[in-house]
């Protein structure tokens, strides 16, 4: 969702309007477009708790040569162990992969 322009994203929050499944769920769109700002200007996605009480989980996009999302990967764990420590060793071995991924991919082009 952090890859669409602000038009697709309103036409897709009207399709499938935020629902809550946890307390800590961002339902308001408002709330879900400044979220998906804070994941563009990081360059990740972090969530604890908004899905499933108790599971976090960190993603990060895999990018083509030109910087554009082709797909994401993503790992979550118990949050009692996903503190920001943790967050932080996840999502910088996840960003190594996914430069590994797009070398693999598009270097043999």
């Amino acid at each position: 969702l952090a890859t669409l322009d602000d038009e697709a994203l309103d036409q897709y929050l009207k399709q499938f309007p935020p629902h809550s499944f946890t307390a800590k769920t961002i339902t308001d769109p408002d709330g879900v477009r400044h979220e998906l700002e804070s994941v563009r200007s990081r360059g990740y996605a972090l969530t604890r708790d908004e899905l499933v009480l108790g599971a976090s989980a960190v993603a990060v996009p895999i990018l083509d040569l030109m910087g554009k999302t082709i797909a994401a990967m993503g790992a979550s764990a118990p949050s009692v162990r996903m503190d920001a420590s943790q967050a932080e060793l996840t999502r910088t071995t996840l960003s190594r992969y996914a430069d590994a991924i797009t070398k693999a991919w598009f270097e043999k082009s």
